[in-house]
């Protein structure tokens, strides 16, 4: 929003928002809106401001007004469209972008906007489009070329996504969601290394800057939990066990919710907590007075870089001690979080120095599953009807490596007349699509012998799961919430144990399950144990009629005996954590 200065109230607010004098400047909107000539720009800036305040639901209010008063301002309709982003209204976001850019198809800030509307509503192909509209008409946006990397990486095009994001930060080298997205995306890639990640974590921990946390008391008595995914998603299914499990008589437990969307998973949590507050929208500093007020000792934070994060509360200082566990695999980066919580796989002793937290090893694996999640749809092995193995892929598309698909296509072609079944939410839309069919011809595949699946309903999900005969990791980024899924359906899984938690997570969950023998230590060994377990038709159908129940006998599923390791490693994580703690000083 180009905003300028001058006399009037208007003009005054103006000057006032742009200097941070948040108060004054909204006094001097409504005093503006109280003047005929200038109130639908004072309703449009006051809607503005009260969405960076934090007020999202006034804010859509007041710009909803301004559009309405403004028909053919096109930065009306744009801001309109990124408040209706912010409370997770993408169809709305979608049609105010697109009335923004009618009336004004050179507004770049407009098709900015569009992007993430459209990734979010899984249009991708079009989100791809819109933000690359954006950065073409203005190359020296680093907003625009945030979005394309986060449409291109959301579309599985890794690589691409990297550039986007690197250029983004050559413009705004400081830029928060920029160096998580970049983050993510070197993740993702088989072309970083683990030192590269580093790295990357460090420089974007920087951006949050030190803190000085208030000293501990001398017994663990409060826990909370911060994440933007008390829904259904994948932390908010393997939180469920934790808190209808954690020993209520020892401990109270506080929930943080950044989201506007709530579920049945949502309305549980509620049920299982002693306090729930929704932080959506509040200032770093409002939400650390709330974590303060309910007298938190240990606070966990359940997001890392994802979307949804509140680590501006953890940069704070919110609680005396801090940690991260279970929403992103690796390392936050941040000094004011003291611990990574990880098990004896995923954070081995031997990869300590590429965290900046201290490890802090569960008993078992990093998680525990819920087998009631997963139907029990077992079926017999489809091999003995088909005629021909099926492997099969359920993971997120961008961590669907070149490097995975070699690997893939080695394993099809070791055993004669196979198939894969390759399925992504992204592979819905259609320009994703037809890209990944172009990605597998490129590397060589027969795609007679390839099915591309998109998203389904639950029911047809659980039954694409079925068609697999055995499921094959990614790396190397692993898989978590698709193994269980695979496990507990009866369909063996091969994962590749890499360098980092985030290719090691396959190989913990197994070791949970008690099926260490589907874990390959090389590309080679992998290609062997997937061709291995194929040519055994008669072992993959007696385990596809016991596999379910010995997962859910094993301690990946024994959510009692994991919530008394997890509330252990909370006291030992408390009992070695200094009573005051300075983060302006060199880590330990």
């Amino acid at each position: 929003m180009a905003l300028s200065a001058a006399s009037s109230p208007l003009d005054q607010a103006i000057r006032a928002h742009q200097t941070g004098q948040w108060d004054r400047a909204e006094s001097l909107y409504r005093l503006a809106m109280s003047l005929d000539g200038d109130l639908a720009q004072a309703v449009q800036f006051l809607g503005v401001l009260c969405c960076q305040t934090g007020r999202l639901a006034e804010g859509v209010v007041h710009l909803e007004r301004a559009a309405a008063l403004l028909p053919t301002d096109s930065e009306a309709h744009s801001n309109l469209g990124n408040a209706y982003r912010l409370v997770e209204l993408y169809e709305d976001g979608v049609r105010a972008c697109r009335r923004a850019v009618e009336v004004d198809p050179s507004n770049s800030g407009a098709w900015a906007n569009l992007s993430p509307c459209l990734r979010a509503l899984g249009r991708l192909g079009e989100a791809v489009k819109a933000a690359s509209t954006a950065a073409t008409l203005a190359p020296g946006s680093a907003v625009a070329h945030n979005n394309l990397g986060h449409a291109l990486l959301a579309s599985g095009e890794v690589q691409p996504a990297i550039a986007a994001f690197r250029r983004a930060l050559l413009l705004f080298p400081k830029y928060t969601d920029a160096l998580q997205g970049l983050l993510f995306a070197m993740l993702y890639s088989d072309q970083t290394t683990d030192r590269d990640v580093r790295e990357q974590t460090e420089r974007l921990g920087a951006t949050f800057g030190d803190a000085v946390l208030p000293g501990r008391t001398t017994g663990l008595r409060t826990i909370g939990y911060v994440s933007g995914d008390w829904r259904r998603h994948p932390v908010g299914r393997f939180m469920l066990p934790v808190l209808r499990h954690h020993d209520r008589s020892s401990y109270r437990i506080v929930a943080f919710a950044d989201q506007s969307v709530e579920d049945e998973v949502t309305r549980e949590v509620k049920g299982l907590v002693d306090e729930w507050h929704c932080v959506r929208g509040l200032s770093a500093s409002a939400v650390c007075d709330l974590v303060r007020q309910a007298e938190v000792d240990i606070l966990i934070d359940l997001s890392g870089h994802s979307a949804g994060n509140r680590l501006d509360v953890f940069a704070q200082g919110a609680a005396p001690v801090q940690a991260t566990w279970l929403g992103y695999s690796g390392s936050s980066g941040l000094a004011a979080i003291d611990w990574l919580i990880g098990d004896a796989l995923v954070t081995p002793p031997e990869v300590d120095w590429a965290m900046t937290e201290k490890a802090a090893r569960l008993p078992g694996a990093f998680l525990v599953a819920d087998p009631t999640q997963v139907p029990d749809t077992s079926s017999p092995l489809p091999a003995l009807k088909n005629g021909h193995v099926t492997f099969g892929s359920f993971n997120n598309l961008p961590k669907v490596s070149d490097s995975a698909l070699r690997a893939w296509l080695q394993i099809l072609e070791a055993v004669p007349g196979s198939r894969l079944i390759l399925k992504s939410q992204q592979i819905s839309d259609e320009a994703v699509l037809l890209k990944t069919r172009k990605r597998l011809e490129d590397l060589g595949f027969d795609l007679a012998r390839v099915q591309l699946v998109g998203g389904t309903p639950d029911d047809e999900h659980w039954q694409w799961i079925q068609r697999a005969d055995i499921a094959l990791d990614s790396f190397p980024y692993n898989g978590a919430t698709t193994t269980v899924d695979c496990l507990l359906s009866g369909v063996p899984v091969v994962s590749l144990a890499g360098d980092r938690y985030s290719s090691r997570m396959g190989a913990s969950l197994l070791k949970a399950a008690g099926r260490w023998d589907w874990v390959a230590e090389s590309v080679g060994d992998y290609i062997d144990l997937a061709s291995g377990l194929a040519s055994q038709l008669v072992h993959l159908a007696e385990l596809r009629r016991n596999l379910r129940a010995q997962v859910v006998a094993s301690p990946l599923c024994d959510a009692p005996a994991f919530v008394k390791g997890l509330e252990s490693t909370f006291e030992d994580v408390w009992a070695h954590s200094p009573l005051t703690l300075s983060l302006s000083t060199p880590m330990l």
